[in-house]
């Protein structure tokens, strides 16, 4: 019986030594490749945010050049309705100055006419009678 408890004793000892010590072992091995996963992940999101700040950046860049240039020809086509509204205003003062010298000339051509009238005596020509 000793001679087996020679044998099995060493043999026991070492491998529960050899279990404890392989134990911290893979445990730190265990925290090295979490970490290095925990690395590589923040590396992924880093280069991911990297990437996406920089589209943001140029779609920011895109979006306000086109900005700009939709505030140029709004500004423009502010312009070019002034300009428009007075031309119409113009020309409504025009249409306006027409229609009253119109009618002025209207009445001074019935005054003519009506003087005119009384004062040629009737004749017995029918062309001249039918053209009244």
């Amino acid at each position: 019986m000793n001679d087996i408890l020679l044998v099995s004793l060493p043999s026991a000892f070492t491998a529960i030594v050899t279990w404890f010590l392989s134990r911290r072992k893979y445990k730190a091995e265990t925290t090295t490749n979490e970490l290095d996963n925990v690395e590589k992940a923040a590396k992924i999101w880093r280069e991911l945010s990297e990437d996406l700040e920089k589209r943001l950046k140029d779609e920011i860049r895109e979006l306000r050049e086109e900005n700009s240039s939709i505030q140029e020809r709004f500004s423009t086509v502010l312009l070019e309705n002034k300009a428009l509204k007075e031309q119409m205003s113009s020309l409504e003062r025009q249409l306006k100055e027409a229609r009253n010298e119109n009618r002025k000339l209207l009445d001074e051509l019935k005054k003519f006419n009506k003087n005119y009238d009384e004062k040629i005596p009737s004749c017995s020509y029918p062309e001249i009678n039918s053209k009244k």
